[in-house]
């Protein structure tokens, strides 16, 4: 039973720490989410301030196209008059000329800027097709985000029916209350770092030996207070500890393995 409550704890530890490992994940999935929607803003007011500049193009281009139309029309009206004027004057007819020439060159310039705002209108749809596509990267992304933290609440909850396995098999060993906080691995790997100190060279203890050695940490109370070369800190509230000054506690181990307490 006992190596069970180890393993489950260790399990419990390890899921805990997978979960935490989701949590960090799901966390910079978000951060990635926001720099994604922040970028798609962005690229929107982009796409706004195009469309604006385009607006302004086609009115610029509209008004060149009505003075053009007046223009024309004068044309027309001063070759009316040449016509009934019977062509008096060549230098109205030169003049004439000239007029012609400049509203021939108002419709080319008019001609170069209906080409600019088409390609203006190009380029707005090509942002729009960018900007969509990064919505649907971003919603790709959510989902995974969504999916990750779905994963992390069913370890959640695995983590949550180990302890309470553990303490089912605590409970039907006699045990009336579970201390959560003695499920830390810190002091289970403190209490092997003192069973392996028991002699100088016990690195791999036989079963027999493991044994020997956790008898006699339990009779002297695990008294090691230079833990500096463990792997953990030491843990004024020592699991071991605790099962040394609670009868209930030694009452478990007993029921667990009795061949442990009994003293050769």
């Amino acid at each position: 039973m006992l190596k069970v409550s180890i393993g489950a704890v260790q399990h419990v530890w390890s899921m805990l720490k997978v979960s935490i490992g989701a949590v960090q994940h799901v966390w910079r999935m978000l951060k990635v989410s926001i720099s994604a929607v922040q970028h798609v803003w962005r690229m929107l007011n982009v796409s706004i301030s195009a469309v604006q500049h385009v607006w302004r193009m086609l009115k610029v281009s509209i008004g060149a196209v009505q003075h053009l139309w007046r223009m024309l029309k004068v044309s027309i009206g001063e070759v009316q008059h040449v016509w009934r004027m019977l062509k008096v004057s060549i230098c109205a007819v030169q003049h004439l000329c000239r007029m012609l020439k400049v509203s021939t060159g108002a419709v080319q310039h008019v001609w170069w800027m209906l080409k600019v705002s088409i390609g203006a209108v190009q380029h707005v749809w090509r942002m729009l097709k960018v900007s969509i596509g990064a919505v649907q990267l971003v919603w790709r992304m959510l989902k995974v985000s969504i999916g990750a933290v779905q994963h992390v609440w069913r370890m959640l909850k695995f983590s949550i029916g180990a302890v309470q396995h553990v303490w089912r098999m605590l409970k039907d060993a006699g045990l009336n209350y579970l201390e959560t906080q003695n499920l830390n691995q810190d002091l289970l790997a403190n209490t092997f770092v003192v069973i392996l100190l028991h002699r100088v060279s016990f690195n791999n203890p036989t079963l027999g030996q493991f044994v020997d050695a956790l008898k006699t940490s339990i009779i002297n109370g695990l008294d090691f207070r230079d833990l500096r070369n463990t792997n953990c800190r030491d843990d004024i509230l020592s699991f071991w500890t605790c099962y040394i000054h609670s009868k209930w506690n030694l009452m478990f181990l007993y029921h667990i393995h009795p061949q442990i307490m009994v003293l050769e």
